[in-house]
C-alpha cells in the first residue's frame, strides 16, 4: 500500500518521508524477501542462535562464534547482518571499550505502531 503525505508541514520537520510504500503483509515481509536475497546470493542466515563472540583480527571482525541447540559453532564471513537493536548487539559484545558500552546501553529503543480504525 502506498500512500501520500498530504499533511507535509515545511515548518516543523518531523519526518524525511513524503511518501511510502508498506508491504501488503507487514514489516516482516521485507525481512523474509531480504533473506531470500541474500541466500540467493550465496549468503548464509543464522536463527534462532545466540552469539557468544565476536572474533577480531587487525581491529576487524573476521569470525563470530555462537550457540544453537546446545552446540557451539564458529563462522567466518566478509559481513555480518545482526537482526537485534543496535543496544543489544552492542552491549552482547566482548572486548568493547566501556565508553561505547556505556552509550549503547542508554540508546532508546524505536517501534512503530500500527492502529486499526473501524469506520
Amino acid at each position: 500500500m502506498c500512500a501520500k503525505n498530504y499533511a507535509y508541514d515545511r515548518t516543523v520537520n518531523t519526518s524525511l518521508i513524503k511518501e511510502f510504500c508498506y508491504p501488503k503483509l507487514g514489516p516482516g515481509q521485507l525481512w523474509e524477501i531480504t533473506g531470500e536475497k541474500i541466500e540467493k546470493l550465496g549468503g548464509k542466515i543464522i536463527k534462532e542462535a545466540k552469539v557468544i563472540a565476536f572474533n577480531k583480527k587487525n581491529d576487524r571482525i573476521n569470525s563470530l562464534t555462537y550457540v544453537k541447540n546446545g552446540e557451539e559453532y564458529t563462522e567466518k564471513a566478509d559481513y555480518y547482518i545482526s537482526s537485534m537493536p543496535l543496544k543489544n548487539l552492542v552491549t552482547g559484545m566482548n572486548d568493547i571499550p566501556e565508553n561505547v558500552e556505556r552509550i549503547a546501553a542508554g540508546l532508546p529503543y524505536r517501534d512503530y505502531m500500527t492502529l486499526g480504525v473501524l469506520v
